[in-house]
């Protein structure tokens, strides 16, 4: 739980590359907003490389550490291969400010040390691939989707709800299986009896 409310703080910062700052001793009823550029430039730099790596679907079961010193990044941890270290590494290289990306992550093949179940980027794809189903049903004339309840768990797409015909029950799970991202699809669809 800390962990998730770092990377939101983190996530929040990066949003925002000029922060806003309120002006004091204004009238109760005047807020001011004015630019503040005091941020420093190596939290930014973490704050993005942390928030691409818990969202990034290669990388974020493991736990890459991240230190950022003078536009210098240091990685470490663990991952279970060589193009995903080469991954992370090439992420860092290519966010601004970065002058170099020195690592110490380990590949091997069987590691466990790092993995995070259910952490927060897995939880916002899975947000994400519940959302470009519904849109994609939403936009197929032939279905009605808003009557269609789907979540998704680790990549699975879960459909609950009632449908006219065992025909449209079977599109609306081609329709998910087909959706990028989804690796399966648990049609609970009830097809409704005719009166």
């Amino acid at each position: 739980m800390k962990n998730t409310k770092y990377i939101l703080l983190l996530t929040a910062l990066s949003l925002f590359s000029t922060p806003v700052v309120f002006a004091a001793n204004q009238p109760e009823n005047t807020t001011i907003l004015t630019k503040s550029a005091n941020i420093d430039s190596d939290i930014v730099i973490k704050t993005k490389l942390l928030t691409t790596y818990s969202l990034n679907p290669e990388l974020r079961k493991y736990n890459i550490v991240v230190d950022v010193s003078n536009g210098i990044v240091h990685l470490d941890g663990a991952v279970r291969n060589e193009p995903q270290k080469e991954l992370a590494i090439n992420i860092a290289k290519d966010v601004e400010g970065v002058n170099t990306v020195t690592e110490n992550l380990i590949v091997d093949k069987n590691t466990k040390a790092g993995e995070i179940s259910a952490d927060y980027g897995q939880k916002v794809y899975d947000a994400t691939l519940t959302a470009m189903v519904k849109s994609r049903l939403l936009l197929n004339p032939k279905i009605n989707g808003a009557k269609v309840k789907v979540t998704t768990v680790n990549d699975i797409a879960t459909l609950e709800g009632e449908v006219p015909s065992l025909a449209q029950k079977q599109m609306i799970g081609r329709i998910a299986i087909k959706t990028p991202g989804v690796v399966a699809v648990k049609n609970n669809l009830q097809v409704q009896e005719k009166s």
